[in-house]
């Protein structure tokens, strides 16, 4: 591959990268509580994130690809399909974890709030944002 080539490849994964960064910091702005926003790959790979600490967004993206692995070994094993989504309560808030979309080549949206947005509206917000980011992955997956 020739380095034109190979720069017109990357180009789509950039602006890919760029729009789901802008997503996430929309999303952060709208909801209320929100601590942080992270798309990372289904093998643990930070995409876009709105955290700047470099390490806990490495550990988040790896955990959550794990704990989705978990969730759907666990779906599986009972006969129910696959994970859609993984919800984690405490005491101090919630850690959403979402597959944005078969579609989006494995992608997954995290985020951690400080459980003082309603659960259903915060799923609502994060389902528009995976939709959305599984667009701009499709649009510029050719």
């Amino acid at each position: 591959m020739t380095r034109s080539t190979s720069a017109a490849v990357e180009l789509p994964r950039l602006t890919v990268i760029a729009q789901c960064a802008d997503l996430l910091t929309k999303l952060r702005a709208e909801v209320p509580g929100l601590a942080s926003a992270t798309v990372s790959t289904s093998d643990g790979f930070t995409v876009a994130t709105t955290l700047a600490d470099k390490p806990e967004v490495d550990r988040l993206s790896a955990m959550s690809s794990s704990m989705a692995a978990l969730a759907s070994a666990i779906l599986s094993e009972c006969g129910r399909g696959e994970a859609d989504r993984v919800i984690l309560e405490g005491s101090g808030g919630q850690v959403l974890s979402m597959r944005v979309s078969p579609a989006a080549n494995g992608l997954v949206l995290t985020v951690v709030a400080d459980g003082t947005e309603v659960l259903g509206q915060l799923l609502w917000r994060c389902r528009e944002t995976a939709r959305r980011i599984a667009d701009c992955a499709a649009e510029h997956s050719a």
